[in-house]
């Protein structure tokens, strides 16, 4: 496999079965980011695609055989390059979106494959929200319900005297035993 090319998972007639094929690697147009697909969802807008039901998703999708042979509507990645005016993200950026109107005939598509060229109005940065224990201990105290894993999130959802739900997970050698002496 070349660098120009790239597998995907593709279909040449409706109700037919998704095969692994190699297929032109895309470049991204004006707007627009090639993003390295690490995710993507199966549903059920992917399902009457690939079934052309009901009968008038054919308007779209094309009424003999398929406009797009790839499939996946949401898909969740990491930029790999971007294109001329693109001022969103950058190389590297985490990405999530559906890739509605990304596809031939406006169509969402292109997503199970390992990248995909996406509008950036599509797509948000993927944010791992972090907080420092005050705020965290703030948090728990105006929440009606807390959802906590682990034993020191435990001992402070008691402290914070709201209801909580507590995930429990085990340790190696019981190493969270001590905590809840």
């Amino acid at each position: 496999m070349s660098k120009s090319t790239m597998k995907a998972a593709v279909y040449h007639r409706y109700g037919d079965i998704l095969e692994s094929a190699e297929v032109e690697k895309p470049s991204p147009a004006d707007g627009e980011v090639l993003v390295e697909i690490r995710a993507a969802s199966v549903n059920a807008y992917d399902w009457h695609l690939l079934e052309a039901r009901p009968f008038f998703t054919r308007a779209m999708s094309g009424l003999f055989k398929p406009k797009n042979n790839i499939l996946g509507a949401d898909i969740a990645g990491v930029v790999a390059s971007v294109g001329a005016g693109s001022e969103r993200f950058k190389v590297g950026d985490e990405v999530f979106g559906c890739l509605e109107g990304c596809g031939e005939g406006g169509l969402a598509a292109g997503g199970f494959a390992e990248s995909v060229c996406a509008k950036e109005g599509n797509l948000a940065l993927r944010v791992i929200p972090m907080t420092d224990q005050d705020d965290y201990d703030r948090l728990l105290w105006f929440c009606d319900l807390n959802f906590v894993r682990g034993e020191d999130s435990f001992l402070r959802a008691q402290w914070a005297a709201r209801p909580f739900v507590w995930q429990i997970y085990p340790q190696k050698e019981d190493a969270h035993l001590p905590k809840l002496d």
